[in-house]
């Protein structure tokens, strides 16, 4: 357990947040919410769990001050140990470059005149006086319409796929010791942004004051403790600037799709070129941080045994299928997990989705069939309550390999179809290989079985990918050579069945 005060002050001499926000415009059309969204934030950082040197935040700023600030003040304050976070909140306006036609960005300070661009300020220019500064972490923080179009000369937007689902203490050493160079959106380069959420169809006033922008009062919701997502079974106290981004990204997502109009806003995260292994990182003011060391004598990968429910931190690659079988599993009674031998049925019901259905209460019972089935079924269901329950039968094709009993067969069948005619929470999962289906599809589960089938897919490149890279990123482990990874992939990309050898 670490004191969540000086848990990131102890490694950063100094955190320093540099903020802006417009509103009255000579210009420009006014906004409402720009600056009150600056104060905000200013207020938030200065809280002690954040500890943020809040320095005089800019107001209704001329083109002049906002060069003086990047390029003068704060070179001079930053040193080599500071952290820093710069926030603008105003407008944004995107051209395509003169030189390959991708969209230039541009924020515009209190005096920009849409005649002229001379008081523009170019995201570029903002990246190379950024560039000078000679601090470990910062983070680049834009508020404004079309700030998306940053991304043109930064890397490309971080791999979420890699990002760990449990961050261990070496992972937060390694966060906090190597640089972190990121950029945080609000919008993508071809969206507006909203300045206020809006009570009625978009037309009349896109801008309505509601107290903040969307992005801003979720970004200091998220600093508030509701973006501690990861990982999802119990908060640990650590907020990474990729937990406030999905934290982000879902709520403005939704709230402005949920608009008339067809009006999309999507935030974005990507990295600078300073950028390495780092991760801008936050601490919650509700949870005390508390990152488990990494037991070095565990194995990341689980070899030839399937994950379970105690595995889920290490099980990767099947993010998507999981959140459709969810969907799958949440309105039936009787579900069938079908597929090749090989593709993960068992690691994905148990690793993927009881962790989920542990979250929502559900008493979870699981078993095999083996050689007495009925005998198995009767001793787990002899104690069913009114409480949501699952019963899993996993490896279903056991039924016929290990059940050389006809009369005991068709005894466990009749007493799944008994179960899930009763009133009860019961719901029932089985896995099976889709080769040994046929022998069940046309008997006493056959009114069941066709609307519960969920075929599980084959792997993409991306999900073996996961599934190799992942494990080792989360343990803070290296492949070495980095080709290893793709040598690893040919050899089983296109092997059916080759997921145990993986």
């Amino acid at each position: 357990m670490k004191n969540p005060d000086n848990a990131l002050a102890n490694v950063f001499t100094t955190s320093h947040a540099f903020i802006i926000g417009i509103n009255e415009y000579e210009h420009f059309s006014p906004l409402n919410n720009a600056v009150r969204d600056a104060l905000g934030v200013a207020d938030v950082l200065r809280e002690p769990i954040h500890g943020y040197t809040v320095h005089p935040p800019l107001l209704n700023a001329s083109a002049s001050a906002v060069l003086d600030l990047v390029e003068q003040q704060m070179p001079a304050l930053v040193g080599p140990g500071d952290r820093v976070l710069f926030y603008f909140a105003g407008h944004g306006v995107a051209q395509d470059s003169e030189q390959d036609g991708t969209p230039e960005g541009f924020i515009l300070p209190r005096d920009a005149r849409s005649d002229n661009t001379d008081h523009f300020i170019s995201m570029v220019d903002l990246r190379k006086a950024f560039s000078q500064l000679s601090c470990r972490h910062f983070l680049l923080i834009l508020d404004c319409c079309f700030s998306g179009a940053i991304r043109w000369g930064t890397s490309d937007k971080r791999s979420l796929r890699l990002f760990p689902k449990k961050i261990y203490q070496e992972r937060f050493d390694r966060f906090v010791a190597d640089p972190a160079w990121q950029v945080l959106t609000s919008s993508a380069y071809d969206q507006e942004a909203l300045d206020g959420i809006v009570d009625k169809p978009l037309g009349t006033s896109r801008n309505a004051a509601k107290g903040h922008s969307p992005f801003a009062l979720h970004f200091m919701e998220a600093l508030r403790g509701k973006a501690d997502l990861i990982p999802k079974e119990a908060p640990d106290g650590l907020i990474t600037v990729t937990e406030v981004y999905l934290y982000i990204r879902n709520k403005v997502e939704k709230q402005t799709l949920a608009l008339k109009g067809g009006f999309r806003q999507t935030p974005g995260l990507f990295q600078l070129p300073k950028h390495d292994k780092g991760e801008f990182l936050f601490l919650s003011p509700e949870i005390l941080l508390n990152l488990p060391s990494f037991d070095p004598s565990l194995n990341p990968y689980n070899g030839l045994r399937s994950y379970e429910q105690a595995d889920a931190a290490n099980f990767f690659g099947r993010d998507q299928v999981v959140d459709k079988l969810s969907a799958f599993f949440a309105h039936r009674r009787f579900c069938v997990v079908a597929g090749a031998s090989g593709t993960g049925k068992s690691s994905l019901v148990k690793a993927g989705l009881f962790p989920l259905l542990a979250k929502q209460g559900y008493v979870q019972m699981i078993m095999r069939p083996g050689t007495r089935p009925l005998e198995e079924m009767s001793v787990l269901t002899s104690g069913l309550t009114r409480n949501k329950t699952v019963l899993l039968i996993d490896q279903f094709e056991e039924l016929v390999t290990q059940c050389h009993d006809p009369e005991e067969r068709i005894a466990f069948l009749q007493e799944i179809d008994r179960l899930l005619g009763l009133e009860s929470p019961l719901q029932v999962i089985v896995t099976i290989r889709a080769d040994f289906e046929p022998q069940f599809m046309d008997g006493i589960l056959s009114p069941h079985w066709s609307d519960a089938r969920f075929a599980v897919p084959g792997f993409t490149t991306l999900e073996l990918r996961e599934i190799i890279q992942r494990p080792a990123v989360q343990r803070t482990i290296l492949f070495d050579p980095p080709q290893l990874v793709d040598h690893i992939l040919e050899d089983v990309q296109n092997a059916p069945g080759a997921l145990p050898l993986l």
